[in-house]
């Protein structure tokens, strides 16, 4: 029997370990069955986190389709705990307004439709693919956000067109992909690449016009902190990882807290979820610096982006092409696809870190340091940087060249958070219903979550006793 939405037209559902039985709509269930959403299976959320935690073998096909659940959930109360047409939090109301309850429809939808897609441009490895482009082509302006754009431009835009019911264009799906400025444009960057991937600039001005009154949408797929990617990933990791404890956050008391305010133009959580909230900045610091950096995973994950960028040294490896890669090269690729072309490598040293890496001998911790110490790992960091700093130990451990040592700004990753700044202090603020107004959250309880800049040196197995011995005499 399908799940019931007092505005959404469920006509199946699939069952998540997290949430139970999930609704799915008729678009939503024509999307996943495409091949392009089906690859995602093959992708797991986190490419390395199965390396220290076994259970973690989940997919970006199980995350997308929980933050369309949490997407569906979060808009639908967005909606009705603020402003309006017919100016009521009634669902009665609302469903007896059909003008109403059609916008309502279409917004709720068109939320889902982009939680769902927002990872669809992801690389085999997810961000470690990412890790491994940067080092091979650091001009190269490339994000899994700009493929997921130009998928749902070039595949999905006559799919829409056939099937939705709520009459949602693709430009609508990618209005809230995109990244906004401070007033909630789509940034010149993005338009950018936007204008690459085949967008006309008819189409990037709908989307600026559509955002005007639709930017909180936006928020709920990309902002900060409250989005539903991150509400789903820190309860689906901690889940699968058995560290169900790190990472539990009331979803259901932060999404039914949600409001967006016109005036401030933000979206925020009422005080009532003050608890809700403050236990979620808790969660997902302790994930990431118990689950996501865990030295094993993040050892497994810095070894296999090294690898391949060797890889893509021989100019006949699936590696080498992919230094700038295209759609169609992505859409055909899948992490057992990219583990397989790995075994090909003919570099001796190479193909014996590959064997490392499928055997779990991977590069180990050998040590990590703040830039706020005061000894020779700083001092040689200041004066030449990280890539100076592996030479120096290389040589000092006497180390051939080709002898793994890797510097890693840990503090930079995905995972880590930005510093406190006055805009995100602002959105931390709660949202007082009673007197309408905004009230301020102690910065000294969010400063405690946010690192320093630190830095982690890893090694091959076989020499890191003698890189530990040698840097405990700088320091």
């Amino acid at each position: 029997m399908p799940v019931y939405h007092p505005f959404l037209n469920f006509t199946s559902s699939i069952r998540l370990p997290e949430y139970g039985y999930v609704g799915i709509t008729d678009i939503e269930k024509n999307i996943i069955n495409t091949s392009y959403f089906q690859r995602l299976r093959r992708i797991k959320q986190s490419s390395n986190l199965f390396m220290a935690f076994p259970g973690a073998s989940h997919s970006r096909f199980e995350h997308s389709l929980g933050a369309m659940h949490i997407a569906g959930e979060a808009s639908t109360h967005i909606i009705l705990n603020s402003n309006n047409k017919i100016n009521s939090t009634s669902i009665i109301d609302l469903m007896d307004s059909i003008n109403c309850k059609t916008e309502i429809k279409k917004q709720i939808q068109l939320t889902r439709l982009a939680a769902l897609l927002h990872d669809i441009g992801h690389a085999p490895f997810s961000h470690t693919f990412e890790e491994f482009l940067k080092q091979v082509h650091p001009s190269l302006d490339w994000k899994h956000e700009y493929l997921s754009l130009e998928i749902i431009h070039k595949k999905f835009t006559n799919l829409l067109k056939e099937s939705s019911d709520s009459k949602i264009e693709a430009y609508e799906i990618m209005a809230l992909l995109c990244d906004l400025s401070p007033n909630f444009r789509i940034i010149a960057n993005t338009k950018r690449i936007l204008q690459e991937i085949g967008v006309s600039e008819e189409i990037i001005a709908r989307m600026d016009t559509f955002l005007e009154t639709n930017w909180y949408l936006n928020h709920l797929i990309k902002g900060d902190p409250y989005n539903v990617d991150r509400l789903n990933y820190l309860i689906l990791d901690s889940n699968r990882t058995g560290a169900k404890e790190y990472g539990f956050v009331d979803v259901g008391r932060i999404v039914q807290n949600l409001y967006f305010l016109r005036e401030d133009k933000i979206v925020t959580v009422s005080t009532h979820a003050r608890e809700a909230a403050m236990r979620f900045f808790e969660a997902y610091s302790q994930m990431h610096r118990s689950i996501y950096l865990h030295k094993i995973s993040q050892g497994a994950d810095v070894h296999l982006s090294y690898i391949m960028k060797e890889a893509a040294k021989e100019s006949d490896s699936v590696f080498h092409k992919l230094s700038n890669p295209d759609m169609e090269a992505i859409l055909e690729l899948s992490d057992d696809v990219m583990i397989h072309e790995l075994t090909k490598v003919k570099n001796e040293k190479t193909r014996k870190l590959v064997d490392d890496y499928l055997n779990r001998s991977i590069l180990s911790l050998v040590h990590e340091f703040d830039l706020s110490d005061n000894n020779k790992i700083t001092r040689i960091m200041d004066s030449i940087g990280s890539k100076g700093l592996q030479d120096e130990i290389r040589k000092e451990a006497g180390l051939p060249d080709d002898g793994v040592v890797l510097v890693i700004n840990i503090t930079s990753k995905k995972v880590t958070k930005p510093p406190v700044d006055e805009t995100t202090l602002k959105r931390l603020m709660f949202y007082n219903t009673k007197s309408k107004k905004l009230e301020s959250l102690d910065p000294d309880f969010i400063r405690q979550f946010y690192p320093n800049k630190k830095y982690r040196i890893f090694a091959e197995k076989g020499d890191k006793e003698k890189i530990k011995g040698i840097i405990s005499t700088w320091i």
